[in-house]
């Protein structure tokens, strides 16, 4: 991000795009913090990202999990490691 010929933010990151099972999952990791990755969902599809109910998919975290130390999601609260 600049302002004018300033750089004043600069993000580097990677977005991780998952449809299994009818649901949708997307996930960022900055690279500054390549051990983490935060992940989002489920929702109805990617175009409409509508949150859906239930679990986190496994077969998405399996996959996360043998690329990044650590797994994040959203809560109420604030981000939460997913065991």
């Amino acid at each position: 991000m600049y302002d004018g010929k300033r750089l004043i933010q600069r993000y580097n990151y990677i977005v991780y795009h998952f449809e299994n099972g009818g649901r949708y999952f997307w996930a960022r990791a900055y690279l500054d913090d390549a051990g983490k990755v935060a992940l989002y969902g489920p929702f109805g599809s990617r175009d409409a990202k509508q949150p859906l109910s239930g679990a986190l998919d496994e077969d998405v975290l399996a996959y996360l999990r043998r690329r990044f130390r650590k797994v994040e999601t959203l809560s109420g609260g604030g981000y939460v490691t997913v065991r």
